[in-house]
């Protein structure tokens, strides 16, 4: 019988992920929120632009520098109280 470790499930393999982006390269995002926001939340949403959907919701999309600006951003959205519908990485 194995051990394994706590918080681990005996007979699960985990590896870990093959990020093959380069670390000085930004990703685009598409963040989905309740609730409009204008255009002038832009720069206190680091450059993302907005678009007000017509169900009441917006989305903020642009290129995020890494996962350390994107949890700020997601922080600050936090901060606002909007409720998180969804986020996208958009491939190329």
């Amino acid at each position: 019988m194995s051990a394994s470790l706590p918080g681990h499930h005996a007979g699960v393999e985990t590896t870990p992920m093959n990020n093959e982006r380069k670390v000085d390269q930004s990703t685009d995002y598409e963040i989905h929120v309740e609730g409009h926001l204008t255009d002038r939340w832009s720069d206190w949403f680091e450059g993302l632009a907005t678009r007000s959907e017509p169900d009441g919701t917006t989305i903020l999309y642009g290129s995020i520098a890494d996962q350390a600006a994107l949890f700020g951003l997601l922080n600050k959205l936090h901060a606002l109280n909007l409720a998180l519908i969804s986020v996208k990485m958009i491939q190329e």
